[in-house]
């Protein structure tokens, strides 16, 4: 049999981003003025919710909703 294709999980398997995506949610919070929202409750929210989805589509609009999900609680919603 002749090998059409490999695929790797890399997410924290192979290897982990650098920096951790509740740094950069962190930074880009601050950076948007959404204030100091502390990175390892951003990292903890994100792998929670990514965990909740079975079946990711990888859509802006999924992105948008999971990013939602992530900082929910963690910064005032927009007229609070």
């Amino acid at each position: 049999m002749k090998l059409k294709a490999i695929t790797f999980d890399v997410g924290e398997t192979l290897m982990t981003p650098c920096p951790s995506v509740g740094s950069v949610y962190s930074e880009v919070a601050a950076g948007v003025g959404l204030g100091r929202v502390d990175p390892h409750d951003l990292e903890q929210s994100f792998r929670h919710a990514w965990k909740g989805r079975q079946r990711f589509a990888h859509t802006r609009a999924a992105w948008a909703s999971l990013v939602a999900e992530v900082f929910e609680g963690h910064v005032a919603s927009p007229g609070d």
